[in-house]
């Protein structure tokens, strides 16, 4: 089984270290790994998206195909905390 899990959050805010941290193994900007949800092993492939504003029409894109939702801010910037809300909203339309 294979699961989609988008990574969102503002650029610079550390969405490639979080993946790279959780997987290891990674491609050029797509990770996967090999996990076990409700007792099935099965793959998660995830996607570290950018966060800056011209990426808009491909963030759209990948949060149609996503199946699960990883978002992500700096603790030392409270502006990206604030975005979380935008993102989530795209993700819930």
């Amino acid at each position: 089984m294979l699961y989609k899990l988008v990574v969102l959050g503002d650029g610079g805010v550390g969405k490639t270290a979080l993946t790279i941290q959780l997987c290891l193994n990674h491609f050029v900007d797509s990770y996967r790994k090999q996990v076990v949800i409700d007792d099935q092993p099965c793959v998660l492939e995830v996607l570290d998206t950018a966060g800056q504003e011209e990426y808009t029409a491909l963030r759209d894109q990948w949060i149609r195909d996503g199946e699960g939702f990883l978002l992500v801010y700096s603790i030392t910037s409270r502006s990206t905390f604030e975005r979380i809300e935008r993102f989530r909203n795209q993700i819930f339309r």
